[in-house]
């Protein structure tokens, strides 16, 4: 009888310490792909192996806050002083409204962010300033894309 009452106890403590709330899965930290470390700024594709800008101070312009975060616009130039991207960020994160363009100047893409998420409509452009295609973003998710023919004007004879 002892044993089948402590067979019981356990059983119904096993259960009910399984029925009680779960614990929380535990989340990645956010991988930090930026540093500003001894005056070069340097930033990565997300893995951290491939460098997507490296520049000095000069090279870009930008808050960042006590929290070592990215805030407001952040203008990134190449090695001539020609701007290669315009961004908006808030807490380090895109938000708002982004522009990036051909070392020769002329815009590559166009687009907004919302809170790190691709939305609304992104443009892309060939290095003569011809669109080529446009994208419908909402939250991050694709709706639509629409590839535009450029034409090519014949010299006349």
């Amino acid at each position: 009888m002892k044993t089948i009452t402590i067979y019981t106890i356990l059983t119904l403590l096993l259960f009910w310490n399984c029925s009680g709330k779960k614990n929380p899965p535990k989340t990645k930290p956010k991988e930090k792909l930026w540093e500003l470390k001894d005056g070069v700024f340097t930033q990565w594709y997300p893995g951290k192996k491939v460098v997507k800008f490296r520049g000095n101070k000069v090279d870009y312009l930008g808050k960042v806050d006590t929290n070592g975060v990215r805030q407001g616009k952040w203008v990134f130039n190449n090695d001539q002083g020609k701007v290669r991207c315009v961004a908006m960020y808030q807490r380090d994160t895109l938000d708002g409204h982004q522009i990036v363009m051909y070392p020769n100047g002329v815009n590559h893409y166009i687009g907004e962010w919302k809170m790190g998420k691709k939305d609304g409509t992104w443009q892309t452009f060939n290095r003569k300033g011809e669109p080529t295609s446009t994208q419908v973003w909402k939250e991050g998710k694709l709706i639509s894309t629409e590839h535009q023919k450029t034409q090519t004007i014949q010299p006349v004879k």
